[in-house]
């Protein structure tokens, strides 16, 4: 009965600790030159579109794209509805050191995001544009992974938690 309890309070901290994992809060622009500080005073430049065509350099230079673990097979994907029906868009491939435009296969983790939301990011609205689709529902993830082993691999982001919107 103790070791039964023990495991109890092992997967309820795995649990409360991958959800702090996953959600933070705090507005991670995408640019790191999203500030200019000019005398002391700190004034926020315009925000810089997310295309298409700029969005792997802009993922790239992302905090927390930096702080994804090594080891994993991350897949960033947009989708559309035509016709009622999911119609996948571009995909990429997210790494610390980078994000490019690819498909992975054998991803570990599969995040998708609805294409609609492109036309309102910039490089200064990351954690905005991710918490409202998380809200609207716009926003979602695939993983051949367990809560508890994805919990831990992303233990890194614990420090980014809030920008999903919880």
């Amino acid at each position: 009965m103790k070791k039964l309890l023990i495991i109890l309070i092992v997967v309820v901290l795995v649990a409360i600790g991958s959800y702090f994992t996953f959600f933070n809060g705090n507005d991670v622009p995408l640019s790191e030159n999203s500030q200019m500080v000019v005398g002391g005073s700190v004034y926020a430049q315009p925000g810089n579109p997310v295309t298409y065509d700029n969005i792997a350099s802009q993922l790239s230079n992302n905090a927390i794209i930096k702080d994804l673990p090594d080891d994993m097979g991350i897949m960033f994907r947009f989708y559309s509805f035509e016709g009622g029906s999911r119609v996948w868009g571009k995909s990429y491939i997210l790494k610390p050191s980078g994000a490019h435009e690819g498909y992975l296969a054998d991803a570990d983790l599969i995040i998708y995001l609805d294409s609609k939301y492109l036309s309102s990011w910039t490089d200064r609205n990351f954690c905005s544009v991710v918490s409202t689709a998380n809200r609207n529902g716009d926003l979602g993830y695939e993983s051949s992974l367990s809560e508890i082993k994805l919990a831990w691999k992303f233990r890194s982001l614990m420090k980014h938690k809030s920008c999903f919107g919880f």
